[in-house]
C-alpha cells in the first residue's frame, strides 16, 4: 500500500471529513519545466489510467501515470517514535512496538514494525517518510482523479482542501478572504521555492473519501 504525506492540520481535517481533496505534484517535473507549453489530452494503457500531454511547439507527446489510481487506498504518513517494544519478539523480523504519534501525543497503540526500521528506547521522532504501513492510523481511498493547471482550483474545491477561510488574512492581507486565497497561503507555504502559485504548474487533482476504521 502507498503512503501519503500530510500536515498536521491537513491530518485533522481529514479526520473531520472537511478534506476530500488533495493537490499533488507527483510525476510532473518535466511538464512544469513549461507548463504553459502543453495541451493536456486522455489516453489509457491496458493496466491503468495514464495521462496525455502534447507539445505542438516541439511535437512531443508524454504519458504521465498519476501516482495515485481511482480505487486505491493509502494510507496517511505522520510524525512517530516507539514508546515501548514487546521484547518476545525482539528476534523476530517483525518487532511489536507501541507508537506514539506526534500529532497528539495522548494517541499510543502496538504495532508491527520491520525489525530493519532503527529505534531506539527513549526514541525520538522520526520523519513521516519512514511510517510503516502497519503503523498508520488514518487511511483514504482515492475516487476521482484528474490533473489540471493549480490556478484553476475553485472556491469550492478550494474549500474541500480543508483549509480555513480566514487563514488568507495572514498571509494575503490585502485580499477579500476566501477559501482559495487560503489555500494560496497553504500551497506556498508547502512548494514556493520550487513551484510557487504564481508559476501555476500542473498538479494532479486527487479525490478520497476517509476509510479510517
Amino acid at each position: 500500500m502507498k503512503g501519503i504525506l500530510s500536515k498536521h492540520d491537513m491530518i485533522k481535517a481529514i479526520r473531520d471529513r472537511r478534506k476530500t481533496q488533495t493537490r499533488r505534484l507527483g510525476g510532473l517535473k518535466y511538464i512544469n519545466e513549461h507548463p504553459e507549453q502543453w495541451e493536456l489530452m486522455v489516453g489509457h494503457d491496458k493496466d491503468s489510467v495514464v495521462w496525455v500531454f502534447r507539445n505542438e511547439a516541439i511535437g512531443e507527446v508524454v504519458q504521465i501515470k498519476p501516482s495515485y489510481q481511482v480505487g486505491e487506498t493509502v494510507y496517511i504518513k505522520e510524525a512517530w517514535r516507539v514508546l515501548d517494544v514487546d521484547t518476545r519478539t525482539l528476534r523476530s523480523p517483525i518487532h511489536r512496538v507501541k507508537i506514539e504519534y506526534k500529532m497528539d501525543c495522548y494517541d499510543s497503540r502496538w504495532a508491527e514494525i520491520p525489525a530493519t526500521i532503527s529505534y531506539t528506547i527513549p526514541d525520538n521522532w522520526h520523519s513521516p517518510m519512514f511510517l510503516p504501513e502497519k503503523a498508520a492510523r488514518h487511511f483514504i481511498k482515492i475516487t476521482n482523479v484528474r490533473p489540471e493547471r493549480l490556478q484553476d482550483i475553485t472556491e469550492e474545491d478550494a474549500k474541500a482542501e480543508g483549509v480555513n477561510n480566514t487563514m488568507s488574512l495572514v498571509c494575503l492581507p490585502n485580499e477579500t478572504p476566501s477559501y482559495r486565497n487560503s489555500y494560496v497561503c497553504l500551497w506556498d507555504s508547502i512548494n514556493k521555492k520550487t513551484y510557487s502559485w504564481e508559476s501555476n504548474p500542473y498538479v494532479w487533482r486527487n479525490e478520497f473519501e476517509d476509510i479510517t476504521p
